[in-house]
């Protein structure tokens, strides 16, 4: 037997003040999800494996999301991508978690992706030990410098 679906349409929303200003953080429509990943993906590099080893931009994707989900309270529209960049960094982070959470668009790690950071991150550690090394003049005891 088939299990029917039902949805309830209602959007989770969660009263933000900052300062003395008030706002509506909402779960993401599709299309705000949509523009965040494709943001992520955007700045992706991909290794020879096809999984990623390298991400620009990420940064950006934070404040994008939260401008998509946060709405001034008193006009019912979202916050524009400049005010958000406006506000302190502690409250962008927590918002976008928040976001994130409610929204349902976190991917949980895995221990395999959890180990693919890692491996990514040795690699750029050891690029940047063997710079270091390249970088550090001989010092030899014999004079002979």
């Amino acid at each position: 037997m088939i299990e029917s679906l039902n949805y309830d349409l209602a959007l989770i929303e969660i009263p933000v003040t900052i300062g003395d200003k008030k706002f509506i953080l909402r779960e993401a429509m599709e299309d705000a999800a949509c523009q965040y990943q494709n943001a992520l993906f955007h700045g992706m590099i991909l290794g020879e494996s096809g999984k990623p080893v390298k991400i620009r931009n990420m940064a950006d994707t934070e404040p994008l999301l939260v401008s998509l989900c946060l709405f001034d309270a008193e006009l019912n529209t979202n916050v524009s991508l400049e005010t958000v960049k406006a506000l302190p960094s502690r409250i962008v982070k927590d918002l976008f978690n928040k976001a994130k959470e409610i929204s349902g668009i976190d991917e949980a790690d895995t221990r395999e992706s959890l180990r693919d950071e890692q491996e990514a991150l040795n690699k750029r550690i050891k690029a940047l030990d063997d710079a270091a090394a390249k970088k550090v003049p001989s010092i030899t005891t014999d004079g002979s410098d």
